[in-house]
């Protein structure tokens, strides 16, 4: 059989409902990176490539309006030019 990695948090059965106060950490000396450990291999993957494909997309989204910013202003500082050459 092969070894168990990870903590599986949707195979394991309950033992008691709801929460209680030993549940809640009130003091951790835990880093995010260390919390992860918690979780299994594949759910932290799943996880971390939707934030990456998100940053993507938003940084995509960010370049695309710029390039219409810019656009415009490349149209407005043309015209501008034009009509200042054309009465000077």
């Amino acid at each position: 059989m092969a070894a168990v990695r990870g903590k599986s948090f949707c195979l394991e059965a309950s033992t008691h409902s709801g929460l209680t106060a030993f549940d809640m950490p009130f003091s951790s000396s835990t880093t995010p990176i260390d919390s992860l450990a918690e979780y299994p291999p594949w759910f932290v993957a799943a996880c971390v490539t939707v934030v990456a494909v998100v940053l993507v997309w938003a940084a995509a989204k960010l370049l695309k309006w710029s390039l219409y910013v810019l656009m415009a202003l490349m149209f407005i500082g043309g015209v501008g030019l034009t009509i200042w050459l054309f009465f000077k």
